[in-house]
């Protein structure tokens, strides 16, 4: 299996969780710079994966069944994901990371 395809493997229903800093009384919401930085930092941790770029096109409510689509750059290939918000519980937005 070479790299590129061990790669697409296993960005396949990543998790992760961010606490968020800044939101609103109603609704959390996770900037576009927090969620690509979650996303590096999951992919390295849970996959071992070193993203080279990772680029969202904006924020993400925190929101049960919220979708955005982002692209990460990582072994010299580039791939679209799907970042949906799982749960929302106290400060910290969870949400699954699937190659799309």
């Amino acid at each position: 299996m070479s790299a590129r395809t061990r790669t697409a493997a296993v960005l396949l229903a990543v998790p992760a969780a961010l606490a968020f800093s800044a939101c609103s009384l109603l609704t959390p919401s996770l900037t576009a710079d927090q969620l690509e930085t979650e996303i590096k930092s999951t992919l390295q941790s849970q996959a071992n994966i070193t993203a080279e770029s990772v680029e969202c096109p904006g924020d993400l409510k925190g929101e049960v069944g919220n979708t955005t689509d982002c692209s990460v750059s990582a072994n010299g290939k580039t791939i679209k994901v799907k970042i949906t918000v799982t749960s929302v519980e106290d400060r910290t937005i969870k949400f699954d990371i699937d190659e799309t």
